[in-house]
């Protein structure tokens, strides 16, 4: 945010924090995030970024996203069909905590979605939906571990998730009260290629 004060401008405590809260320990998505409220308030001929400027900023920060990331986001929740749940369970997989590899259940991503969607969800439901973001044909937006009942799932592209949530944000699908709880952190592909499913001596 030093790029801000050489230029005359402050940013409020809250627009910072959320900032933080939405990049996610990404450097990439803090300059886009930061970037985009600043225009926003210049746009105001305001010189302090607050929190609704954030917002505003973010249907800018979206445009200005990686063409691979939208272009993935499209890939995995493009469908014909009107009443599709493919955008809210992908967002839904973006607020779902997750474990020290970046994983998640498909259980875990019932209370987000019901949070998304504001009624009770089918367990079922989620499952047929993660498995097809796991295919090619959705992009292999997801990627998943373990034996086909006990099935632990992740982005496979750290960048993607918080795209997932802005998206989220910007189309009303999820309230900026949503900030006010844990989002789920953002974590890189560990450097092993063994599954964590297996190690020495695993049978």
């Amino acid at each position: 945010m030093s790029r801000l004060e050489q230029v005359g401008m402050a940013i409020e405590q809250r627009a910072l924090d959320y900032i933080v809260r939405l990049s996610q320990g990404l450097p990439y998505y803090a300059h886009l995030i930061g970037m985009s409220a600043g225009l926003a308030a210049v746009k105001h001929n305001q010189n302090r970024v607050d929190f609704s400027f954030l917002l505003d900023g973010l249907e800018v920060a979206i445009e200005n996203a990686s063409e691979t990331i939208k272009s993935s986001y499209s890939r995995a929740t493009s469908s014909t069909q009107q009443d599709s749940l493919y955008k809210q369970v992908l967002l839904a997989c973006a607020m779902t905590p997750v474990d020290e590899l970046g994983y998640f259940t498909a259980g875990d991503v019932r209370e987000p979605l019901q949070r998304v969607l504001g009624n009770s969800v089918i367990i079922q439901k989620c499952l047929r939906h993660l498995s097809e973001f796991c295919s090619e044909g959705r992009g292999g937006a997801l990627e998943k571990t373990g034996p086909r009942w006990k099935q632990r799932y992740r982005f496979a592209d750290p960048l993607l998730k918080p795209y997932v949530f802005l998206k989220g944000l910007d189309g009303k699908q999820v309230k900026p009260e949503a900030l006010s709880e844990p989002l789920a952190p953002t974590e890189p592909p560990p450097p092993s290629s063994q599954s964590p499913e297996t190690g020495p001596g695993s049978a």
